[in-house]
């Protein structure tokens, strides 16, 4: 014992051990910040660990007996114990250094918080939009103003050792994207644009040229057991500058607050003050239970796969995440919306649309701030032809979200239903704005600048819709030859769209029916026949374009039939007919004033306002059955 203890008096054993735990020490460091970055599995940090701490006693061990057996040999040549401050020393104190430096950077710069404080900026490109909480505003970036910040938050990077939490990473990347929408100076890309780039190794000024976003936020998550780990840098895409990194640790059970943590710190970097009440305002998640949320993840990334077999799936989940946390708002939202997108896909139309108002309405009355539930009634109004409602729910969806990309085209879609051409067509470019990547946003733009007179800008944005794969905007290109006076050119841009759609119809049959949708003449009573018989297979389809044939050929009874009797369609083609050049005879005809009583437009038009094409007879009249005319 003697012998041990005038050994552990000896400076090197003291030195080595130290030399030990500070290398252990460091590498760990390393290991924790390279991990990530180099991919490797998330059992790799544990295991430097346990060999950190196994290793420990086996180097004391090893140590000892080295060290003993120097001093048997330094007394048996004679020699004095050496104390000199050999080179072993100086890497010694050079790795306390190094260990001193990386705490002093740690203490420094902010930790996983609560409430973390973002880092400001080093580069001076961006530091302009760097801020803390206690500075006064700070200019932003050149050619940047608080009013045009645009961003794009893309998908997040699954760092889970078996790489099976694409649903939880992306679903988080969703929750930054839907809290950060709710900031109305700033314009958040669409969910459907943002993931467009998934999987692709593309720099953020190639990103911010295709988005048209002035930042991109990127990051990766690590889930391990009940730790959540979410890595996240802001990054500036006109100069390739990164602004803003953060790393936010938090166990599953208090994960949710994650986004609004985030979305915070972004709105401070930009320079957007958000106070308390904004605070409040942005935290919007009520999940509790872990278990409620993850399987309101998994959910929505099936209900996001765009499958039509995983919308029952997913419908599944979302009920056994209310049924987990009854309080959960958004989960009840989610719910109408999944039964929103079955009916879409040709189920009991009139059922699920029951569910999905019943669903909402659950949610609303957990949380009336549930921007999502306010769609979900719009969008389900809409269907039912309850204008007035649809704008009124709409209208709040938006107060409460002004970037949600569905809303914007809805009330685009509901706009241009009830005649406000011009209003339709600045909702629809901002729906595109936001959502640049998303076909069917094109369509709709395009459609409205049809309606609006704008033919080469039509043609343009609808080219584009189909470069992205959606044929439908094949009609609007046929409709914009048709007013460009090419008939020919109509019929080749509708043929491959018509002989999909219908394919029942032979060959002739199909030339018959163009021929008379965009000549007439001696062909318009056979298109009319052939059009009264498909409208007798409900199946297909085509009937969502039946009432936009009949009033492009001019038969006002039969296209306010076939809408009356088109219940489970989809009713925009019909409008853009019905207030498009073509349909003037239509609108102006005499069994027009009562169909518009009869399906709810008059009731709008007393409640909001007439539109361009149609006014009262008496201004000051009240009730639906005022007289008018249109153009």
């Amino acid at each position: 014992m003697q012998n041990i203890w005038q050994t552990l008096k000896e400076n090197s054993y003291f030195r080595a051990i130290a030399g030990y735990l500070m290398v252990g020490w460091v590498a760990m460091q390393v290991m924790e910040v390279m991990g990530p970055a180099l991919n490797l599995p998330e059992w790799t940090l544990s295991a430097a660990a346990y060999l950190v701490i196994s290793g420990f006693p086996v180097f004391l061990l090893i140590t000892w007996l080295l060290l003993q057996k120097s001093s048997r040999q330094q007394a048996e040549d004679g020699a004095a114990p050496s104390s000199a401050f050999g080179k072993w020393d100086y890497a010694l104190y050079g790795v306390a250094a190094l260990a001193v430096a990386i705490i002093a950077i740690q203490w420094a710069l902010p930790g996983d918080t609560e409430e973390p404080t973002a880092s400001v900026a080093e580069d001076p490109a961006t530091e302009a939009v760097a801020s803390n909480a206690t500075s006064s505003p700070a200019a932003p970036a050149p050619g940047l103003t608080p009013g045009n910040f645009a961003i794009a938050v893309m998908p997040f990077d699954d760092l889970s050792a078996a790489q099976d939490q694409a649903y939880f990473s992306d679903g988080i990347s969703e929750e930054i994207i839907y809290t950060l929408s709710r900031i109305d100076r700033l314009d958040v890309t669409a969910r459907t644009s943002s993931f467009a780039f998934k999987g692709q190794n593309l720099s953020s000024p190639e990103i911010g040229q295709r988005l048209g976003v002035s930042h991109v936020i990127s990051g990766a998550v690590r889930k391990q057991n009940n730790q959540v780990r979410i890595t996240i840098q802001l990054t500036d895409t006109t100069s390739d500058q990164m602004v803003w990194s953060e790393s936010f640790t938090h166990t599953l059970e208090d994960v949710f607050k994650v986004q609004e943590e985030i979305a915070l710190a972004v709105a401070e970097e930009l320079e957007f003050l958000v106070g308390e009440e904004d605070q409040q305002y942005l935290v919007s998640r009520t999940a509790q239970n872990p278990a409620a949320y993850e399987a309101f993840l998994q959910a929505r990334y099936l209900l996001n796969s765009v499958q039509i077999d995983a919308i029952d799936r997913a419908i599944g989940l979302l009920q056994e995440a209310v049924e987990i946390d009854p309080q959960f708002a958004e989960a009840w939202a989610e719910l109408g919306m999944a039964y929103w997108q079955k009916q879409s896909y040709g189920g009991d139309v009139s059922n699920e649309l029951d569910l999905a108002e019943l669903n909402a309405l659950k949610s609303l009355a957990l949380n009336p701030q549930n921007s999502q539930a306010y769609v979900v009634l719009g969008i389900t109004a809409a269907k039912r032809r309850d204008y007035v409602a649809m704008r009124t729910n709409l209208e709040k969806a938006l107060a409460l979200n002004s970037n949600d990309p569905l809303a914007l085209r809805w009330f685009a879609y509901g706009l241009l239903t009830v005649g406000e051409v011009d209003e339709a067509l600045t909702y629809s470019a901002r729906t595109l704005k936001l959502d640049p990547m998303q076909a069917r946003n094109y369509v709709s733009h395009a459609t409205n600048l049809y309606v609006s007179g704008d033919l080469g800008e039509a043609r343009r944005t609808a080219d584009r819709a189909i470069t992205l794969g959606f044929r439908t905007a094949a009609m609007v290109m046929a409709d914009v030859s048709k007013a460009e006076g090419d008939a020919e050119g109509a019929m080749n841009y509708a043929r491959p769209l018509i002989s999909y759609m219908t394919q029942v119809l032979s060959d002739e049959e199909i030339e018959t029916l163009l021929r008379g949708i965009f000549i007439g003449q001696e062909n318009t009573d056979e298109a009319v026949r052939l059009i009264t018989e498909l409208a007798n297979q409900p199946d297909s389809a085509a009937q969502m374009f039946f009432g936009n044939f009949l009033v492009m050929l001019e038969e006002p009874a039969l296209a306010f039939e076939t809408f009356r009797t088109n219940t489970g369609g989809f009713d925009f083609p019909f409008f853009v007919a019905l207030w498009s050049d073509r349909g003037e005879m239509v609108r102006t005809s005499d069994a027009f004033p009562g169909f518009a009583r009869d399906i709810g437009l008059v009731e709008y038009w007393q409640a909001y306002e007439w539109p361009p094409f149609c006014s009262p007879d008496d201004p000051d009249a009240e009730g639906t059955e005022v007289a008018f005319a249109c153009l």
